[in-house]
């Protein structure tokens, strides 16, 4: 490639935000890949089931991935012509009225609201819910996550203004 071709140039990043490490690939608008970046972070578990990560290493993680395509590729401005993101499902982070973190984010892997997803799934609400939304209630969605929260720590349910998912809250901070 000559030099003034790649002076203008434009890229595309892919952000995958997964339960153990974000991802980030970087591609020309040839497609070709031109770096991968990864940045890892813990799962915090117990012997309760308990799944969950800290939302700051997550988001410092995104923001490392970037900074790293960004610098790899020279980036000027107006030479960026998108970001795509994925993220892991059934995520779940209360916040406060300013849209700060009240706890970690609970994960798809977090088992603890299994007894509250159960009884929800015999209820007659909950045989609506799976009508409609076609959604099967699980310990990993985040509806039996906040019943659970609501049944274990009371006080936190009653702080909490705001939930999102680890997507929701990325999009917050970046954008």
């Amino acid at each position: 490639m000559n030099a003034e071709r790649d002076e203008k140039m434009k890229y595309l990043i892919g952000i995958d935000v997964g339960t153990t490490a974000t991802k980030a690939v970087l591609y020309d608008e040839d497609t070709t890949i031109i770096g991968h970046f990864i940045k890892n972070y813990p799962i915090y578990r117990d012997s309760q089931g308990m799944a969950e990560q800290d939302p700051e290493e997550i988001f410092q993680a995104v923001e490392t991935v970037i900074r790293a395509a960004i610098h790899r590729a020279d980036l000027k401005t107006g030479r960026l012509l998108g970001v795509a993101f994925s993220t892991a499902n059934q995520s779940l982070l209360l916040l406060d009225e300013h849209y700060h973190p009240l706890t970690r984010i609970i994960t798809w892997a977090d088992t603890r609201a299994r007894q509250d997803a159960v009884k929800m799934k015999e209820t007659p609400e909950g045989k609506q819910l799976y009508q409609k939304t076609g959604t099967p209630i699980h310990p990993m969605t985040p509806l039996a996550n906040l019943i659970w929260i609501r049944r274990k720590r009371p006080e936190l349910f009653r702080q909490t203004h705001h939930v999102a998912d680890i997507k929701s809250y990325i999009f917050w901070r970046l954008f």
